[in-house]
């Protein structure tokens, strides 16, 4: 998520999105000269579905924390099922360019200090 307030605290995130469904872990990343929130967070919840509620309900009512609304996108820590991500499509990048990345084939990602 993002466009989060810099005083968003974990308890207001937990608020919003626990009405729905349990959040399963959630990591909000903190600037750590001002000890404020940087704008965005990882949340994660349990099964896909719940995430797919979520994003559905989102489309038609924007979430807001402390006034603002704040962006939801997908974000995958293991690799999705390829069938449910030609149904989510995110807005940010492609399918195509998701399947490079993460199968190691788009060449942008080539760094010399890496084996």
């Amino acid at each position: 998520m993002t466009n989060l307030h810099p005083e968003t605290s974990e308890d207001h995130i937990y608020d919003v999105f626990e009405e729905y469904c349990r959040v399963v872990n959630l990591h909000l990343n903190l600037d750590k000269r001002t000890g404020y929130v940087k704008g965005y967070a990882f949340i994660e919840f349990r099964k896909l579905e719940d995430v797919k509620e979520i994003m559905e309900l989102h489309k038609h009512q924007k979430f807001q924390i402390l006034g603002r609304t704040i962006e939801l996108d997908y974000a995958f820590v293991e690799r999705p099922d390829w069938s449910d991500m030609a149904r989510l499509k995110s807005r940010s990048v492609s399918h195509k360019n998701v399947r490079e990345r993460l199968e190691g084939l788009d060449t942008r990602d080539f760094s010399p200090t890496r084996g």
